[in-house]
C-alpha cells in the first residue's frame, strides 16, 4: 500500500488467480446468483481471505457496484457480485485510500470499464476535497489467458496507468 510516498502509483501485472470459469465452478453459489453473474461482463469479487476475514468486500462496495450499474446500461453491459445477499460483509479498511473491490472482466472492455472507474474514482476526489490514494485489482481474461493488474497509488494517475497498458501483456 503507498501512504505517505515519493511515488506517484505502482501498476503490477500478474497471472490471475481466477477466472470466469473458476468464479462459476466454487461451491458456494446459488443456483440463481450462479445464473446471474453467468450473464455478468463486469463482475465484483470479494476478497477470499483478507486478515482472517473469509470472503469480504473493501468497504463502499455497495455505491461501487451502484454507479457501475448505472454507467452499465449506457454501455449495454450487466454487473454483479460474487457473492449473495446474505454472504456480502464489506470491510472497513484504510478511509484515505479508496479500495475497491477485485473486477473479474474481459479484455475487450478493459477501456470502457477502466474509464468508468476512473470517473467514480475522480467523483469521490471532487466529493472529499482532498488527494487520494487508491487500490485496485482488475483481472482480465483474453482466450483462456487471465492476468490481474494490480494498481496501487494517486487516484490522478490511474486513468493514464491504464491507458499504458497494451494487448501484449497476453503474449508470453
Amino acid at each position: 500500500m503507498l501512504h505517505q510516498s515519493d511515488e506517484k502509483s505502482k501498476v503490477r501485472i500478474y497471472n490471475a488467480r481466477v477466472s470466469f470459469e473458476d468464479v462459476y465452478q466454487k461451491e458456494n453459489l446459488s443456483p440463481d446468483l450462479l445464473e446471474n453473474i453467468k450473464s455478468a461482463d463486469i463482475l465484483l469479487l470479494p476478497h477470499e481471505d483478507f486478515k482472517g476475514f473469509k470472503n469480504c468486500f473493501p468497504e463502499q462496495t455497495y455505491q461501487f457496484y451502484s454507479f457501475l450499474k448505472k454507467q452499465a446500461v449506457n454501455h449495454d453491459l450487466s454487473v454483479d457480485i460474487g457473492a449473495s445477499d446474505k454472504e456480502y460483509k464489506e470491510l472497513e479498511l484504510h478511509a484515505d485510500v479508496v479500495s475497491i473491490s477485485e473486477v473479474l472482466i474481459q479484455w475487450i472492455l478493459f477501456p470502457v470499464v477502466t474509464g468508468m472507474i476512473a470517473t467514480y474514482l475522480c467523483d469521490l476526489v471532487k466529493q472529499r476535497k482532498k488527494k487520494m490514494n487508491a487500490c485496485i485489482k482488475i483481472s482480465v481474461e483474453k482466450k483462456g489467458k487471465t492476468k490481474t493488474i494490480n494498481f496501487e497509488g494517486d487516484i490522478e494517475n490511474f486513468e493514464r496507468a491504464m491507458k499504458s497498458i497494451k494487448e501484449n501483456i497476453f503474449d508470453e
